[in-house]
């Protein structure tokens, strides 16, 4: 598709963002061409509940993706004894065909809506991420708190992770989280009918 307004090219990045991004729509699918009629008003496209939607998503893939997985994983487990990663490097998969940016291999899946706001969660809540060098903090007090983390390059191997959050013997230790004042003076820390917060230890 050629834009040959500024406009244009400038809508198409919205729709574009929110569709991959926001809401993590497979990039082998169309888009939405719903979003292209709103986002011809930027106004209501800026008013649209992209917040809600995203969270929806998100939660959808969280709750079905890991029971898909471990019987992936379980299949996979006795054949490669539990090889399966996520990888960064360019190799041809079953049917010969490369992946630029990493290869997913069998006993995978992939997350749909704001999954980013999702792993920032885990470096949040698991301190020992940071131990096992997937993160690292570049400003502990920034808000919102995505911007308080950088991803490392180093490749989350799925034989470590169950290792340590499912078969080890000791607790997975947890911080508790809880909104500073800063951030619940934010405005985006809003709740119905001015209700109080309710955020459990």
């Amino acid at each position: 598709m050629r834009c040959k307004e500024r406009d244009d090219v400038y809508k198409l990045a919205l729709v574009y963002f929110a569709e991959l991004v926001v809401l993590g729509r497979d990039k082998h699918l169309n888009i939405n061409v719903n979003y292209l009629t709103l986002v011809e008003d930027l106004d209501a496209f800026n008013r649209y509940p992209w917040g809600s939607v995203s969270f929806d998503k998100t939660q959808d893939s969280l709750f079905s993706a890991p029971t898909k997985y471990m019987k992936s994983f379980e299949n996979e487990e006795g054949r490669e004894k539990g090889k399966s990663r996520v990888t960064g490097t360019s190799r041809k998969n079953e049917k010969g065909k490369k992946h630029k940016h990493g290869e997913v291999q069998r006993g995978g899946w992939s997350f749909k809506g704001f999954t980013y706001a999702f792993q920032i969660w885990v470096y949040e809540l698991i301190p020992r991420m940071v131990d096992l060098n997937y993160c690292k903090v570049v400003d502990p007090t920034a808000v919102p708190r995505i911007l308080r983390w950088r991803t490392t390059t180093s490749m989350p191997e799925m034989r470590k992770l169950n290792n340590y959050f499912f078969q080890s013997k000791e607790s997975v230790q947890l911080r508790a989280l809880r909104p500073s004042e800063e951030e619940m003076r934010q405005s985006y820390w809003s709740w119905p009918q001015d209700r109080p917060a309710v955020v459990s230890a």
